[in-house]
């Protein structure tokens, strides 16, 4: 499912503005999400349905007591060399 361009989510603080830092590099924006989909060759919008997965995954683990990744210790079918 593509992601419009103006997905309106903030990653970390909640102020729904996916742009703004806050004047603090390490909140996560679109920016990082950018770069680091570019890093890995990937599309934002496939990095940001990786996100939307992996943290549907976490919220569930956490409400079971579950508190480190998604508790799988596997070999990942991707690559991550890129």
């Amino acid at each position: 499912m593509p992601i419009p361009y103006h997905f309106n989510m903030c990653y970390n603080c909640g102020c729904k503005k996916p742009n703004d830092d806050h004047g603090v590099r390490k909140n996560i924006t679109n920016d990082t999400i950018r770069e680091a989909s570019e890093a890995m060759g990937m599309s934002f919008e496939d990095s940001i349905n990786n996100i939307r997965e992996l943290a549907d995954i976490e919220i569930k683990e956490h409400a079971k007591g579950e508190i480190h990744g998604h508790g799988i210790d596997h070999d990942h079918d991707h690559d991550h060399s890129k």
